[in-house]
Formats: structure tokens, C-alpha cells, sequence
């Protein structure tokens, strides 16, 4: 789905009102906060500053002068923290940088001087997983690359003690929001000292019978998660910058869209989404849908006669600035093959999958989803396994695996994490374009530096491994 915001009066798409923007403020680096390398030893680290309250006032509208804007090349996007839950209930901490159309399908970055790859999944990039993830909710994350075009691209964690995660539409689990929503359910992650305070302004907005989770549910260490808190009263901020904004609902109403099935396109939906009225609804408001007011289902949601037909559907409350449209489409009957997705020689589209005719003799590889990052005997021969929940990957590899590392080797565990060899192959003269030879080059010597044990290797492992270390640590230096 995409959806789009509409008003009544031109039937035009418009933005619906964002509550008070709660990251976008810096402070000073925290003592004892990590520091960068190179030009990222002059950058601070950013910590969450609630929004200011001020009294509402009639202001006169003035000319603002031209003031000088971000250069087109520099491109600033957030990172989201991500929680998700297992069957049994334990959860995960990740966090997960956001990514436009424009941006490359994978970005090489920096954190604090450590390297790291960003690997596209639609309109986030890969989530990061980190083992001091704590640290890094309370003190916030800046990664700096840059793209195949030369634009310079920064995505920022602002560090806070409060964070507030919904669901998402185009996520699974939690994702960090702005503000709590009358009406929702939340996952509430906070620093273990504020719990109290916390507590008492969940209990004043009607919060009752959620579940607290500790570091035995997978909360990082020094913090308390709060599963299933909704809301039911709007709770008065304080005057001027209140430190608990995040967990303290407004009054807004807003429209949501929830369930049915979204196009993978984007442009609209296959079936139906309900729609929903959220925040303070108990008063007289009218909703309508397509111009017809709307009618209140036994679940709660709105509905109206042909709001769930093909075509666009907007919908808006009278007398609010609180708008929101709506696409469905029909599916073909059926449409031209096309390679929708490549994992290495096989292309799936819909439910067809087959081989391309040069990698049809090629057999089925499987590796632990622990050593995703699959790397071959000529410098450039890099693969990154498709995330999946299972314990093993299995799927089709475009040249033969001889190592097989973490996903992230620099930040890994090395208590845990190891190199696995699958082959005695020794080098061959690269032949690759200049990127997949870095990278590949650059996956072996964090693995060096990291210090990873090879694991089920060969009786020669050890020596075949530092070739391929001098030889990476050879052509790095002849490109630059």
C-alpha cells in the first residue's frame, strides 16, 4: 500500500500532520562514548531532546528569507529501532537504517571508525545487530558512506532513555515511534532506573495489564521492556521541554490503515485494509469515506458501501486537519515472466522459480545463517545469503564457497563467531569490477582483524587463509 493523505475540499493528496518532531536535536558526546576515526573524531554523538511545549499564539505571517539548504549531494536519513519476538516471547534489539528508491542496493559505512555493510530490503536496509546494543539506544548511532555517485549519505539513532515501538506497515515486530497513540498497543523500552516514573505516567494514561520483560526476555542489559501498553487517556505535558513526552498521549486524532493484503509495488493494496479511528474519538466526530459517512463495524472499524472495490478511496474527519487515502487493485489475470528477484543463478518470480541454462549444473550450497557472507577463490567473488529463520541457508552460490563469515565480521562475537572453510582452493587473478574486489577484500581483513578462529578447516587452512589475507591486504593498497 501507499498510502496517501487527502482533503476534502481539492480531493489532492496531502501529508497527514506528524506529531512534534522528537529527534532532531544534538548534544555533546556522553564521557566515555566511543570515538570515531579520521574526520569522525570531530562529530558528537546525539541524544534525544524532547520538543519544546509553547502556548499556542496567532502569529502574522512574515516573508523568511532564503536561508542556505543541505547540498543536493548530502543525503541525512534516521535509523529506527526494531523489536521482534519469537514464538516463546523472547525478543530482539535491532536497529534498522531507512532507504529511499535513490539509494544504492548496498552502501559501505562507517561507525566511530568501524566498518560496516548495508544490504537493501526494500525500504530499509538490513537490520544491524549489535552486542552493546543498550549502549547504543542510550547513546545514539551515526553511520557516514558513501554512494556509487560520489553523494555523501549519514544516518542517525538519536540516543534516548524512553523509546516508544508500534507496528509498521512495512516492517514485522516493533518499530520506534514517535509518540504513544490512544488506542494502540506499544512496546515501551526504557532505562532501568526511569521505570517508576515511567510506570506512574502509564498508569495515569489508563496503561493496565501489560507485561514488563527483563534481560531473561532478551532486553539489553540496563533497560525494562513494557509489552502490550495502550493507552486510553490523553496525559497534559509540561510546561516548556518534558523528558517524557515520548510515553505521554495526545489528544490527535489519526486515521490508521491496518491489515489487508499490500502490494509489494507500493501503489495500493490487493484487499481491503480496515480502517480505524485512533487518539480521543469519543466525542462527536464524523468520518467519511469517499464522501459517505463512514459506519462503525462490530470490530471497531469504519466502513462504507465500495470502500473495499478497486480504486482510489480517501478518507478524512470533518472539521480536522486528519486525511488519509487508499488504493486497491485488481490483480491480472496473469502477466509476462520477468526476474523479480536473483539469489545468485536462480530467479524467482510469483511462484515460478528455475535456473538460468549456464547454472544449470550447478548444486545446491547450504551454510549456518550464522556465516551468511560466502566468499570464492578469485578476489571479487563475494555473496551474501538471503536472511531467513532458519538454522541452515541453503540456495544457489555463482561461484564455488571456499570461506564462509559472519554477516558483520567486525562487530561479531568472537567468543562464539569463527571463519568456515569449505574448500582447498587456492587464488586466482581477479577478474570482478572494482567494488565486489574491495569488498571482498574488505570482508577478509575484518575477519583478520577481529581475530576469528577457522573453524572445520582444512589441515592447511591456516597457511591458505594468510594468502588470502596478503593478497587482500596487497590490493587494497594498490587501489588507493
Amino acid at each position: 500500500m501507499q498510502a496517501g493523505h487527502t482533503a476534502p475540499e481539492t480531493a489532492a493528496a496531502l501529508a497527514v500532520l506528524p506529531p512534534p518532531d522528537a529527534e532532531g536535536a544534538e548534544a555533546e558526546l556522553p564521557h566515555g562514548a566511543e570515538e570515531s576515526h579520521e574526520e569522525d573524531t570531530r562529530e558528537a554523538s546525539h541524544i534525544y531532546r524532547p520538543p519544546p511545549q509553547k502556548p499556542t499564539r496567532q502569529t502574522t505571517v512574515r516573508p523568511v528569507p532564503q536561508t542556505p539548504t543541505r547540498p543536493v549531494s548530502d543525503l541525512a536519513l534516521d535509523i529506527r529501532v526494531r523489536l521482534t519476538f519469537d514464538r516463546s516471547g523472547y525478543c530482539e534489539v535491532r536497529l534498522l537504517p531507512e532507504r529511499t528508491a535513490e539509494l544504492d542496493t548496498e552502501v559501505d559505512v562507517k561507525s566511530g571508525g568501524a566498518p560496516l555493510h548495508l544490504v537493501a530490503q526494500e525500504e530499509w536496509y538490513e537490520d544491524l545487530s549489535f552486542e552493546n546494543i543498550g549502549e547504543r539506544l542510550l547513546r545514539g548511532l551515526e553511520l557516514k558512506g558513501l554512494l556509487a555517485d560520489d553523494r555523501r549519505v549519514r544516518w542517525l539513532l538519536t540516543g534516548q532513555e524512553i523509546y516508544v515501538l508500534a507496528s509498521h506497515p512495512r516492517a514485522s515486530g516493533f518499530v520506534s515511534a514517535t509518540q504513544l497513540v490512544l488506542g494502540r498497543s506499544h512496546v515501551v523500552l526504557c532505562a532501568a532506573g526511569l521505570l517508576p516514573q515511567v510506570e506512574a505516567i502509564l498508569n495515569a494514561s489508563g496503561c493496565r495489564g501489560y507485561t514488563k520483560l527483563d534481560e531473561a526476555h532478551g532486553v539489553p542489559s540496563g533497560w525494562v521492556g513494557l509489552r502490550g501498553v495502550a493507552p486510553t487517556t490523553a496525559v497534559p505535558l509540561e510546561p516548556g521541554s518534558d523528558p517524557f513526552y515520548p510515553i505521554k498521549p495526545a489528544l490527535d486524532i489519526e486515521i490508521e490503515l491496518e491489515g489487508g493484503v499490500c502490494c509489494a509495488t507500493r501503489f495500493g493494496w490487493r484487499d481491503s485494509p480496515k480502517i480505524r479511528l485512533l487518539g480521543d474519538a469519543r466525542g462527536p466526530v464524523r468520518v467519511l469515506i469517499d464522501e459517505k459517512d463512514a459506519i462503525r463495524a462490530a470490530d471497531g472499524s469504519l466502513t462504507v458501501e465500495g470502500c473495499d472495490l478497486p480504486g482510489q478511496h480517501f478518507v478524512y474527519c470533518e472539521g480536522l486537519s486528519c486525511s488519509r487515502s487508499y488504493s486497491i487493485e485488481e490483480p491480472p489475470d496473469a502477466w509476462e515472466e520477468w526476474p523479480a528477484y536473483r539469489f545468485g543463478h536462480a530467479e524467482i518470480c510469483g511462484p515460478l522459480v528455475h535456473l538460468r541454462p549456464e547454472a544449470a549444473g550447478r548444486r545446491i550450497f547450504s551454510v549456518p545463517m550464522s556465516n551468511p557472507l560466502l566468499l570464492g577463490a578469485e578476489p571479487g567473488q563475494i555473496f551474501r545469503c538471503s536472511s531467513r529463520r532458519v538454522a541452515n541457508w541453503k540456495g544457489f552460490v555463482p561461484f564455488d564457497v571456499v570461506w564462509a563469515l559472519p554477516n558483520q565480521p567486525y562487530i561479531c562475537d568472537k567468543k562464539t563467531a569463527s571463519i568456515r572453510q569449505f574448500a582447498n582452493a587456492p587464488l586466482t587473478p581477479p577478474q570482478s569490477p572494482k567494488k565486489p574486489v574491495l569488498s571482498w577484500c574488505a570482508a577478509i581483513l575484518e575477519a583478520s582483524a577481529k581475530g576469528l578462529r577457522i573453524e572445520n578447516g582444512f589441515p592447511d587452512g591456516t597457511v591458505l587463509w594468510n594468502e588470502y589475507k596478503k593478497a587482500a591486504r596487497n590490493i587494497r593498497r594498490a587501489a588507493r
